[in-house]
């Protein structure tokens, strides 16, 4: 697990209602080792770390799941998949961070084809990593699956009656696998 805050919260509260032996969670990796130990001790995990390398390079851990902030997303993915590890990756993929020398707020006053533009080079750069690698990458929309949305729903794949693009299950999957070929 990369990251140990909401997020990470919400996809080991999933991993805990699969079946046993599916998922097990060797690490976590977190910007603060104080938080990687809280997330660690509640999801009793036994490898903490503050440094992304320390956990890429162990040989038990075989895919990441990155729940970090969006601005990290598509620089950890690439890490990981050049790592060899398969990835699940927290919803936004990525976006327009900014770059030296754009005005504040970059919403207002960086042209939103600007913005199009960066959010797609960092998308491309993590899809040729992925390639590259032969790694299997998983988008994660956990919030179907959050407590609160799962019980209003009824999982019948229904949210507040609009259908939803995911049916809810009693077997929930970490990730589901579609390919789409992003815009030119």
């Amino acid at each position: 697990m990369v990251g140990a805050r909401y997020g990470a919260r919400l996809h080991w509260n999933n991993y805990a209602g699969l079946p046993e032996g599916q998922v097990e969670l060797r690490g976590v990796c977190a910007r603060t080792r104080a938080s990687a130990e809280s997330f660690a001790r509640d999801a009793n995990v036994g490898f903490v770390t503050d440094d992304l390398d320390a956990l890429l390079a162990r040989p038990d851990i075989d895919a990441v799941d990155i729940c970090t902030e969006p601005a990290s997303h598509h620089t950890i993915a690439i890490r990981a998949a050049q790592a060899g590890k398969h990835i699940i990756i927290e919803k936004p993929l990525t976006g327009y961070f900014g770059v030296p020398g754009d005005v504040d707020p970059i919403g207002r006053n960086v042209s939103r084809s600007r913005m199009r533009e960066g959010a797609l080079a960092n998308a491309r750069a993590v899809q040729a990593a992925v390639q590259q690698s032969g790694v299997t990458f998983c988008y994660a929309e956990n919030w179907l699956y959050s407590p609160p949305i799962a019980k209003r729903s009824g999982c019948n794949g229904t949210v507040n009656g609009s259908r939803s693009t995911r049916h809810c299950t009693s077997e929930r999957t970490a990730c589901s696998l579609r390919r789409h070929p992003l815009p030119t």
